[in-house]
């Protein structure tokens, strides 16, 4: 449980005193990177991002610190909420509890065509950007003899909190693969934070996560654990990846220096989504375009909060959108030339 906490609080320092402050609703005046500037705020912006464990949260942490420490017009607050993830998010923006949300592309088509989990269509959701991507990773002991998909039989493996995007991801890659739940010996319902945990302490065998890499809460267990990273490949996975165009092929990547897995030496092939930004349809348009036109413009400095998004291409971010552009970001779109 401490290594879980302590990663958390390392996640959260790297994101610098700035905006965890700002995330407590204090006024950026108050903030000690702020008080360059006044910022006389008109108009405020809430953001899901999921579990400090994973990748979403440091992106939307920067791009609500972007957006904050902006001198555009209208000056725009933007505030971010942890989250249990993309089905989460979804529910909120929808039900105007948040303005916007990260989203993985799976889960946003899902969404705006009413497909499990989600019980009908969400069509006031607007689609902003994409940025990284998200691999699904199996992660088991090494001591654990799993070695492909079909080894996880008998063992206890996490498959993730009923409804959240992990868990949809991952049910529906047995489902495919002929492997039901009821043949492991757990198909567990841990939180992120709470799998890691338990796969650390023995009582886990394996668990499934959809994130991007390199991931500190993997290699924090790679240190005390010896883990192998299993390759999600065959027939099954291909027919997937091929049938449903939200899951393209990929691999995870072997990493250098410290962001290397320790006894991982090679890619892990598997697939993939990519983590959207949507927003309410009932955004205000100058808010959106002011948030939008901010992130663009400091596209090379977001490519450096973490390793996942350092080889993001502009072509990239316009991957994965099931639900139309929001106006405000057609307006930004449109003004670069790249929407008609």
């Amino acid at each position: 449980m401490k290594r879980a906490i302590l990663a958390g609080l390392v996640a959260a320092l790297v994101l610098g005193y700035a905006f965890i402050a700002s995330a407590e609703n204090k006024p950026c005046e108050e903030i000690e990177p702020c008080k360059e500037v006044k910022f006389n705020f008109t108009r405020y912006l809430s953001m899901g991002s999921g579990s400090v464990a994973g990748v979403d949260y440091p992106v939307a942490a920067q791009i609500c610190l972007f957006v904050s420490r902006s001198r555009g017009k209208p000056r725009v607050r933007c505030n971010l909420e942890v989250t249990s993830g993309s089905v989460d998010n979804v529910e909120k923006v929808s039900a105007h509890k948040l303005d916007m949300g990260m989203v993985m592309s799976d889960v946003g088509y899902r969404a705006w065509h009413g497909k499990t989990p989600f019980k009908r269509s969400h069509k006031t959701l607007r689609s902003l950007f994409s940025l990284h991507p998200g691999y699904l990773t199996l992660v088991v002991r090494k001591d654990a003899d799993i070695r492909i998909l079909g080894d996880i039989r008998g063992k206890r493996i996490n498959i993730g909190p009923t409804g959240t995007g992990q868990e949809t991801i991952a049910s529906e890659l047995l489902f495919h693969c002929g492997i039901r739940k009821r043949e492991l010996a757990l198909a567990g319902k841990l939180q992120p934070d709470a799998m890691v945990n338990a796969f650390q302490d023995g009582k886990l065998d394996g668990y499934f996560y959809v994130v991007g890499h390199p991931n500190n809460p993997i290699r924090n267990a790679a240190v005390s654990t010896a883990i192998n990273l299993v390759p999600l490949t065959g027939e099954c996975v291909a027919k997937l990846a091929t049938d449903r165009p939200y899951f393209p092929k990929t691999a995870i990547p072997v990493g250098q220096g410290d962001l290397r897995y320790r006894g991982i030496d090679g890619e892990t092939p598997t697939y993939g989504v990519r983590a959207t930004l949507l927003v309410s349809s009932k955004a205000q348009v100058e808010t959106v375009y002011t948030l939008v036109k901010t992130v663009f413009e400091n596209r090379e400095k977001l490519k450096t909060i973490h390793p996942a998004l350092e080889k993001l291409t502009l072509q990239e971010m316009f991957q994965g959108l099931t639900a139309p552009f929001h106006p405000g970001a057609k307006k930004y779109y449109r003004e670069r030339g790249w929407l008609k």
